[in-house]
């Protein structure tokens, strides 16, 4: 009995599927189903009506696989299309910013070395300079830090 109840309910889902693509309401099918159980004189329009739904429903498919197939096609090239031009974009900011930024590094890159010479030339004056009136240790200390 559940079996029964089971295979209903596909039947009732495939209709169900089948009118919601090929737009005729579920009401239509299933007329024509119980027009072909019930009336043997009506069965010659109900099988040919069910075979035009059937062709209708198969190019239903047919033509949404087809739309999905050029959609995808064309999502597929914009997508190509704006990944070129992030590309070119990220390309001129950089060369932007090379252009606006690089002489002001390369100047702070100058003062740094100075600086450092300056640090290494003190350092050598301190060490050629005569003997702390402290002690050894505290002039060590004050190279250290």
């Amino acid at each position: 009995m559940f079996e029964m109840l089971s295979g209903l309910g596909d039947i009732w889902r495939e209709i169900a599927h089948i009118s919601e693509l090929t737009g005729i309401s579920v009401g239509v099918l299933v007329a024509l189903a119980v027009l072909a159980y019930l009336d043997p004189t009506a069965r010659a329009f109900a099988i040919r009506a069910a075979v035009l739904v059937s062709v209708a429903y198969a190019s239903g498919l047919y033509e949404n696989h087809v739309g999905r197939v050029d959609e995808r096609a064309v999502w597929v090239a914009a997508n190509a299309k704006i990944a070129k031009e992030a590309e070119a974009r990220d390309t001129d900011a950089a060369k932007a910013a090379e252009a606006k930024y690089g002489p002001v590094i390369a100047a702070r890159d100058r003062t740094i070395i100075n600086l450092r010479q300056q640090v290494q030339n003190y350092a050598r004056s301190i060490k050629s300079a005569p003997a702390c009136p402290i002690g050894a240790p505290a002039l060590r200390l004050r190279l250290i830090s």
